[in-house]
């Protein structure tokens, strides 16, 4: 079970989620987030130093959700193609049930790269895949393959990353 701050850091991240999916990113403020929770923006401060480490802490929230959904998939015992058609599925119905989420994912971190210019937080989803022991090759190429439209030279690099030939990725059949 979460902890209260946890909790309420997790009220304030699907808050934040819906206004930058209704105002979008750089339009929504941290008073504006503060106010939708009736909360002080003093007491915002408290959980999210900024709206940068907010942006952060939202796509590791989103990673850890949608890891943990599909290292379940992965420890099943199925076929490769049954696990991409599962994986696909949770994707799915992650954009039907929690719209914000799969919008924010590829709308603002997979195209914005400014948020996540000062690092390596381009990797933070991969990242927690790997922590989520979600290493299956064929899977995360998979995933790689769907992203690509919107985010393309991220997903070449992650096609690369998975130790395909650059330049490759186009010519990869759509899942």
């Amino acid at each position: 079970m979460l902890s209260k701050k946890e909790q309420k850091k997790e009220q304030i991240m699907q808050s934040a989620l819906e206004l930058f999916s209704v105002k979008g990113f750089y339009n929504t403020t941290i008073p504006d987030i503060a106010n939708a929770l009736k909360m002080s923006v003093g007491n915002m401060y408290n959980y999210f130093k900024s709206k940068d480490i907010l942006a952060k802490e939202i796509i590791k929230y989103i990673s850890i959700y949608l890891g943990q959904k599909i290292k379940e998939i992965n420890e099943q015992d199925i076929s490769t193609e049954e696990k991409t058609r599962k994986i696909i599925e949770v994707y799915f119905e992650t954009a039907m049930k929690k719209p914000e989420m799969i919008d924010y994912f590829l709308r603002i971190y997979l195209s914005t790269r400014e948020v996540f210019k000062d690092g390596c937080e381009g990797m933070i989803c991969v990242n927690e895949l790997g922590d989520q022991k979600c290493n299956n090759k064929a899977i995360l190429q998979e995933l790689v393959i769907l992203i690509s439209p919107y985010a393309p030279h991220i997903a070449e690099e992650l096609w690369v990353k998975l130790g395909n030939e650059a330049g490759t990725l186009s010519y990869a059949s759509f899942p």
